[in-house]
């Protein structure tokens, strides 16, 4: 039992380190994408694809973290594992949101955007085996919806997202 709570301890001591190296490693590549996405964009896009006509669009960026762990003791052995890391889907539903919609132009300027697509994406696990794994919802610069939606698989979600991206604008409320 002393063996198992020395082990204990050792993890948990160490589980902050290993958390902190994580996480500023998961910093240092979303700051690298980031740095390198306009210049790819630029350079893979003629200068005169952007015109007036074109729909702007930022894609939030909603990386998440998970951890799992485990530890399982008997009368003489004790072990441990533990799993974290930054589940990384931001590039992927850029990259795929572009492939099945180009008829958007994709920009990691904000203020620049006509649309702001929210995109949120799990695994299996995270749905409990029945939800959607990908839910998303699209919003104009003022912060109203757009439209909203959900939908098992990331391009299904992506050709969703274009419809309402490409769709006819939705019309004002009347007034009174």
């Amino acid at each position: 039992m002393y063996a198992l709570s020395l082990l204990l301890r050792h993890i948990a001591l160490h589980h902050v380190e290993a958390r902190m190296r994580i996480f500023l490693l998961g910093l240092f590549m979303v700051c690298f994408v980031l740095s390198v996405l306009p210049a790819e964009s630029q350079q893979s896009k003629p200068a005169d694809s952007a015109s007036p006509k074109t729909i702007r669009v930022f894609v939030i960026d909603r990386d998440s973290w998970t951890e799992s762990g485990t530890a399982v003791a008997t009368k003489d052995v004790a072990t441990a594992s533990y799993r974290a890391g930054i589940q990384q889907m931001h590039t992927e539903q850029v990259k795929t949101l572009n492939k099945s919609c180009p008829a958007v132009m994709i920009t990691v300027d904000k203020a620049n955007a006509d649309l702001v697509v929210v995109w949120d994406t799990k695994t299996w696990q995270q749905t409990s085996w029945s939800g959607h794994q990908n839910e998303y919802t699209v919003y104009n610069v003022k912060g109203d919806l757009v439209g909203s939606g959900a939908a098992h698989k990331m391009t299904n979600a992506a050709k969703e997202i274009c419809g309402i991206l490409t769709g006819p604008s939705p019309k004002a409320p009347a007034k009174p």
